[in-house]
């Protein structure tokens, strides 16, 4: 065990390596100009909030705020959750999501009496997702006899891939 001990701890004095004298001129020698000129401390200070920002608390506030306004408007109100969920940050806004989403619902919104496949689209998948039942022959009066989409759409890019608009 003595032995074992020995081999295991560290030695009291530190080795000494020998200086190379052309690497020790090397290290001497004035620092290269930073083609930039941006010091490190400066960058810390960039990454921290300023003062003259606005604070995260108070952003989510006004878009609390916003998304409970938009009311009747679902078209807005759904592209902001589409946003929000896109952006990855619906996490902050999910009492107002579900409320929206659940008004949208219940009121039956006007997606269904409109003929934009994007805004169907986009009620059909956030209702979905919430967890509300929505029949899929909300699709239906896009399609031939065929079951094809309508030549019309053709026309409509953003209801076809369903972006934001």
């Amino acid at each position: 065990m003595a032995l074992h001990l020995k081999l295991c701890q560290p030695p009291l004095k530190p080795q000494i390596v020998p200086t190379n004298p052309q690497l020790s001129q090397t290290f001497n020698s004035p620092p290269i100009p930073n083609k930039w000129n941006i010091n490190v401390e400066e960058q810390m200070c960039s990454a921290l909030i300023k003062p003259r920002d606005l604070s995260s608390k108070y952003h989510t506030k006004v878009v609390k705020h916003e998304l409970r306004s938009v009311g009747e408007n679902s078209l807005k109100g759904l592209c902001m959750i589409d946003a929000m969920q896109r952006l990855n940050i619906d996490y902050h806004f999910q009492q107002e999501i579900e409320t929206f989403l659940t008004t949208q619902y219940v009121t039956n919104s006007s997606a269904w009496k409109h003929d934009d496949l994007h805004e169907t689209s986009l009620h059909f998948r956030l209702l979905r997702q919430q967890g509300h039942f929505q029949s899929p022959e909300v699709f239906n009066k896009f399609t031939n006899k065929e079951e094809k989409f309508n030549r019309k759409l053709s026309e409509n890019i953003n209801g076809m891939i369903s972006e934001t608009k």
